[in-house]
């Protein structure tokens, strides 16, 4: 079972449980989610520029012959049972091929409460390429998590891990991305070639890990 990964912290949110992380604004503030208030109807400018921002962050640290696992995670109850008809096996190449382990365990959040904690069901997925998996599926899902009328909606969290880089990407949902990795260096490229995604919230913290002093 994946608790952390050669000292990387798995345990959400995993941002403020690693020493070396960046966190990116996936969905774009100056685009309007919805059309207008008559209609509701969603803004499809708003969703596509969150996808091409999700998708470059992800193409600049993973390659397509790095060693990858998934790992999904649901809240425990009958309805969450992770079957492999789920959309997340659907999205890798030769899936029945794959090392499949399923676990439940208790998450603790720790972001904003200090004593609540969740039953979970996890599947990690493992023995992948990044070229078996069909990210774009995954990243439409994810980015539709907090909008019920969307689909594909995907239930749940899910995690890439990349073992050739020793880093784990959270896309939780369309409002933002979190990247952390075992070493500070993995991440130098990254941090400023989309240096005007990372989120203002944590601006100034990574900003004090990345920046380049003034000469």
């Amino acid at each position: 079972m994946f608790t952390d990964y050669k000292g990387v912290k798995l345990e959400q949110p995993i941002f403020y449980n690693n020493k070396f992380g960046l966190r990116f604004e996936i969905g774009p503030s100056d685009i309007d989610i919805y059309k207008g208030a008559a209609t509701r109807g969603f803004n499809e400018a708003y969703f596509d520029t969150a996808l091409i921002r999700a998708l470059s962050i992800f193409e600049e640290i993973f390659n397509e012959d790095d060693d990858v696992s998934i790992i999904y995670q649901v809240n425990l109850n009958r309805r969450n049972r992770i079957r492999k008809s789920n959309f997340i096996f659907k999205q890798i190449k030769d899936v029945e091929k794959r090392e499949v382990v399923c676990t439940k365990y208790r998450s603790l959040d720790t972001e904003y409460y200090d004593c609540i904690s969740y039953r979970m069901n996890k599947t990690v997925i493992s023995g992948i390429k990044t070229k078996d998996i069909n990210v774009k599926n995954i990243f439409v899902d994810l980015i539709n998590t907090d909008f019920g009328t969307r689909n594909p909606l995907l239930k749940g969290r899910c995690l890439l891990v990349n073992h050739t880089r020793a880093l784990v990407l959270d896309l939780y949902d369309d409002r933002g991305m979190d990247i952390v990795a075992l070493k500070k260096s993995t991440l130098n490229s990254l941090y400023e070639t989309h240096l005007e995604f990372i989120l203002d919230y944590d601006r100034k913290r990574i900003d004090e890990v990345y920046s380049k002093p003034k000469q």
